[in-house]
């Protein structure tokens, strides 16, 4: 049995859950400060503050599962997809390839899924813009669920009479991920390891409780790069820092890349986007990855240095 289960990293709590958590930390810290001398007030002061802090949960608990709805539904099954990727076969004048091994060599991205399970690049097409190829398909992999659940079978004693007896079975779940990658090789590049990202209000907030996942590279001398996108590596943060100088920065300031997760490794370049997108856009984000491939070669001090290395 398998399912989608959703795209990278996406059972972290939500800005509306923050919220939640946020007005209910006010309210016991106002009837704390607030709170009247007089008895009678007190008692009084307390059953407006119930009904009030009753009324938000109410909306808030509403408000959170018409999100969490609204994103199942913009997900798409394991078999849909693969539907989507047929019909688009049928229609497209870009090569197919089942599945593409070389851009998952190096696993410098593994870190930001579920599990550490196989991967595997598929459904791939090729598109050339420019005299650059580049690869753009599903990223796909799985992880599996236990579930226990009693059930009630029919069993005969030695005399041959019938009696009940209550099993716990075990049911293994294959759950299917997939999100699109695209990927451009380009040989003059000596790129450091990083991943990069659109920093958001969830971010922040964890940030400030000292939460993150990742260690968050900011350039205090630019708020706005700072504030827009979140930078780690596994290198050192020295080597990052020198490479993002300040006309690669400004270019990502103006870059509207919301939905994605940037990579980079050596002479790879790729996109992960949040959710699958139609392949009839594949063209339009091979394009998106081709002018960030351009910002990268905005350092030309950085790839001087290296090649004299």
């Amino acid at each position: 049995m398998s399912r989608y289960n959703g795209p990278i990293k996406d059972r972290n709590l939500t800005i509306i859950d923050f919220i939640i958590i946020g007005i209910s930390l006010f309210f016991v810290v106002f009837t704390i400060l607030v709170m009247p001398k007089n008895k009678e007030d007190a008692e009084f002061f307390i059953k407006i503050l119930s009904t009030i802090f009753l009324l938000l949960v109410v909306i808030g608990y509403i408000i959170h599962n018409i999100h969490k709805n609204k994103m199942i539904n913009d997900k798409i099954s394991y078999d849909e997809r693969k539907k989507q990727i047929k019909d688009y076969i049928s229609k497209s004048d870009s090569k197919y390839i089942p599945t593409l091994d070389e851009p998952l060599k190096e696993l410098s991205f593994v870190e930001f899924f579920h599990s550490k399970e196989k991967l595997t690049f598929a459904d791939v097409f090729e598109q050339i813009i420019n005299n650059q190829t580049i690869y753009v398909g599903d990223l796909e992999w799985s992880t599996f669920e236990t579930e226990t659940r009693n059930k009630r079978v029919i069993v005969r004693n030695k005399y041959n009479y019938e009696n009940y007896k209550e099993i716990t079975e075990t049911i293994k779940h294959e759950i299917k991920h997939f999100v699109t990658m695209c990927v451009l090789f380009d040989k003059s590049f000596i790129l450091p390891d990083f991943q990069i990202r659109y920093e958001t209000t969830k971010d922040k907030i964890l940030e400030l409780l000292n939460l993150n996942e990742v260690q968050d590279i900011d350039f205090s001398s630019d708020k706005a790069f700072s504030d827009m996108w979140l930078l780690s590596s596994n290198e050192s943060e020295n080597i990052v820092r020198d490479f993002f100088n300040n006309s690669i920065r400004a270019n990502f300031v103006k870059l509207n890349s919301k939905n994605y997760l940037i990579c980079a490794h050596r002479n790879m370049i790729y996109i992960l986007t949040i959710k699958p997108i139609d392949p009839h856009n594949y063209y339009t984000l091979a394009k998106e990855l081709l002018n960030i491939r351009d910002i990268l070669k905005l350092n030309k001090k950085y790839y001087k240095d290296n090649k004299q290395k």
